[in-house]
């Protein structure tokens, strides 16, 4: 990789791991489902929540 490449790289991990560490801020410490559909749909659920806020803000 050249250096531009190196430097865009790690710009875009820093962003990555910016919006999974904001969407893990928004989760409560345990979340109670009893199906994957359950977990899935409470999980789609707040990464809308983290766009929503995102986006009003």
């Amino acid at each position: 990789d050249t250096l531009e490449q190196k430097i865009e790289k790690l710009k875009m991990r820093k962003r990555v791991e910016t919006t999974i560490s904001d969407i893990k801020k928004l989760f409560p410490r345990t979340i109670h489902t009893v199906t994957l559909d359950g977990f899935l749909i409470k999980l789609t659920l707040f990464v809308f929540g983290l766009q929503l806020s995102k986006s009003i803000n």
